[in-house]
This record gives C-alpha cells, structure tokens and sequence, in this order.
C-alpha cells in the first residue's frame, strides 16, 4: 500500500482494507473509482430532487450513492446513505432534512480525504 493510502488506514469514513479487498487488493482501480465517485452526479440529483419534493428520484439517487459508498468501502457515507434511502421511502420530511445534515457533513468529510488518496 502506498505512503498516502497506508496513512488512512483505521480511519472511521473510508476502510480501505476492505475497499481493496473488493477489488483484490488492486490500487489502481481503487483509486479510479475513488476518482468516479467524486465525478458523479448523484449527490446533486439528490439534492434537486429533494428541493423539488421528487421523492422517487431521491430515493434512486440515494440508492446509487449507496451502492457506491458500499462498494467503496465508505463506510460512515454507506451507513447514512442507507438510512437516508429509507427515511425518503418512508416519506418524514422532518427526519429526511435532519438527515440530511448529517449526510452532508459525511460526505465532504469523503469528498475531503479521496483527493489525499488518489
């Protein structure tokens, strides 16, 4: 493991032990999908759909980042994102914006530390 990546180790957002393990221990590709994640456009999807009351896209985007943040090893990121999913099914405007909160500063804690890794 690299000098920047093995710093991470341990860490309570991102389990990079059981990221690589996903992908059998290739770096490479780690890091390209770190690199994908923070391209993507579901975390905006999220949030228009949110601001526009779409509850089924939200759901959907929720979904996506979730099944990212899983496969990623994200694991904090995983961890809201599944509640999030399930408090937009569920339909509680109030838990779904406290939530949110919540979801945000995981993700920018996410967001903050991949560019240290790639």
């Amino acid at each position: 493991m690299s000098d920047n990546m093995k710093s991470w180790e341990g860490h309570p957002y991102i389990n990079l032990e059981e990221g690589l393990g996903r992908l059998r221990g290739n770096k490479k590709i780690y890091k390209t999908l770190m690199g994908t994640f923070l391209k993507n456009d579901s975390m905006t999807t999220l949030q228009n759909a949110l601001d526009n009351g779409d509850m089924d896209a939200a759901a959907a985007a929720a979904h996506t980042i979730k099944g990212m943040a899983g496969n990623l090893s994200f694991t904090a990121l995983y961890q809201c994102s599944m509640a999030q999913e399930a408090v937009i099914k569920s339909g509680e405007a109030a838990d779904i914006s406290a939530l949110t909160m919540v979801w945000d500063e995981t993700l920018n804690e996410v967001n903050a530390l991949i560019p240290t890794l790639v």
